[in-house]
This record gives structure tokens, C-alpha cells and sequence, in this order.
């Protein structure tokens, strides 16, 4: 299953280099809209991705990108006219403009 929905509201963290999850993340965007909450990480540079996926029984997604995605990304949602896309299958997810 998959869909794309368009996302009503984000907001967006950066975390000091000596937070306690800096090795897996460094950057974080919160998406909500029709589809639930998505969990967007940035990765830093060398860092392992994690596997991406919707949370068991509920309309909750994480996400995770490479940290040089977080300027395209930020820069989609400042459109306010930005959608969300999740396939359940593989987990992919898009975030893009409709």
C-alpha cells in the first residue's frame, strides 16, 4: 500500500553536535497531516541510514535521509504546498510538491 498526502504542518530541529543521538541523527522534521505523524532524521555525514518504515498499528512514520537532503527538503515545505508520500513495501518516502 501506498499513498501521497499533502502536509498540513512541520516543524523543524537541529540538535547540538554533542546530543546523545548525534551518531544516528543531527537533524529532525516533524510532518502532520490526513496521513498521521512523520518522523523525518537526517543522518550525518559516514552515518548509517535506518530503515524506514510506518510504526506497527499506527498512523506514525520514520523516515531517514542523508543529511544533504535537509536543504531540498526544507526548502519543499516552505512552498506550503508540499505533500508526503509513503510506500509501505520497500519504505520509500517522498516529500515533494503537488
Amino acid at each position: 500500500m501506498s499513498f501521497k498526502k499533502p502536509v498540513q504542518s512541520y516543524s523543524l530541529n537541529v540538535w547540538s553536535p554533542n546530543s546523545p543521538t548525534a551518531d544516528r541523527y543531527i537533524r529532525t522534521i516533524n510532518l502532520s497531516g490526513e496521513f498521521g505523524n512523520a518522523f523525518i532524521y537526517f543522518a550525518p555525514e559516514g552515518a548509517a541510514l535506518g530503515q524506514s518504515q510506518q510504526r506497527s498499528g499506527q498512523n506514525i512514520y520514520d523516515v531517514y535521509f542523508k543529511i544533504n537532503a535537509w536543504d531540498a527538503i526544507v526548502t519543499v515545505l516552505q512552498t506550503n504546498n508540499a505533500y508526503f508520500e509513503f510506500h509501505e513495501n520497500d519504505g520509500h518516502a517522498l516529500i515533494g510538491t503537488l
